[in-house]
């Protein structure tokens, strides 16, 4: 018969103890970075809240405050005689959001690259536009063709946004593995100073839903090795159609083949610890 010693038992009772704090460890954190739809519903509210408030902003300044005269691109003018009460009423609501480069993305949208100072932006943005407004504008003639294409941008860059509050909410809690930094850093997005781009007639919000899916592909999982990388250059490649700085986005590619080179996730192993062929292939 063997007989423990108190040494003994106190060790085993030391590793019984040990071990249920790392499954607690672990419950905890998986339970925390998981995908819950209350907080998801939340940060929707916070993208259109943010969103409502930008509009009423524009709005009151746009027709409060008289826009200073400038050399800037205006565009091919309108003739007055063609636009209804419901296009005047249109162009008064986001007269605030299509200025400066909104110009610019809406004479291409409809006229093409007619102009050198056009070349300047990219056409994916301005041709999603154009094609949308085809699919509705027939089914209201009542609303000059200029005008939809306003009113299609604008709720493109809403819903852009929407879904970018949500792929960003789902990265940073594959990223973070915290619930409260995925939360934070989705409000700090939606309550930026520089919010107002993503409003107006502008790119930042395809852009930016874009790159977010790109990423998302790229980091949701790692087991996944090869297709991942194509969806995450499709996604990257579409960024790039819409803003020059999409180039950059490859950056995070090269990134993590060259992570995923050094150290393998799925076998667990750096470099020296494979196969030459493997390494090989991942150059």
């Amino acid at each position: 018969m063997v007989i423990r010693t108190e040494k003994e038992k106190e060790m085993e009772v030391s590793s019984v103890v040990t071990n249920f704090k790392d499954h607690h460890i672990r419950s905890d954190s998986s339970k925390e970075c998981r995908w819950d739809a209350e907080f998801a519903f939340f940060v929707l509210k916070q993208c259109i809240i943010s969103r409502v408030l930008m509009f009423i902003i524009q709005f009151v300044m746009n027709v409060a405050v008289t826009d200073y005269p400038t050399d800037a691109f205006k565009g091919v003018p309108i003739p007055q005689v063609e636009l209804s009460q419901v296009d005047r009423w249109i162009r008064i609501a986001f007269g605030g959001l299509t200025k400066w480069d909104a110009v610019h993305f809406l004479h291409i949208a409809q006229y093409g690259y007619t102009y050198e100072n056009n070349l300047a932006f990219f056409p994916l943005f301005p041709t999603l536009i154009y094609s949308l407004t085809l699919i509705w504008s027939w089914a209201v003639p009542f609303i000059h063709f200029s005008t939809a294409v306003i009113f299609t941008a604008v709720t493109v860059n809403f819903v852009a946004f929407a879904l970018c509050g949500q792929l960003l909410y789902a990265l940073l809690l594959t990223l973070t593995k915290s619930t409260k930094l995925a939360l934070l850093a989705c409000l700090v997005f939606t309550l930026n100073p520089a919010s107002i781009f993503f409003s107006a007639v502008y790119s930042e919000s395809v852009y930016m839903l874009l790159t977010f899916c790109g990423m998302f592909a790229l980091y949701v999982d790692p087991s996944i090795s090869f297709i991942r990388y194509i969806i995450a250059s499709l996604f990257f490649s579409f960024a790039f159609a819409t803003r020059s700085n999409g180039i950059f986005n490859f950056g995070y590619i090269i990134f993590q083949l060259m992570i995923e080179t050094i150290y393998s996730m799925a076998l667990h192993k750096f470099i020296w610890e494979r196969d030459c062929g493997t390494v090989l292939l991942k150059v």
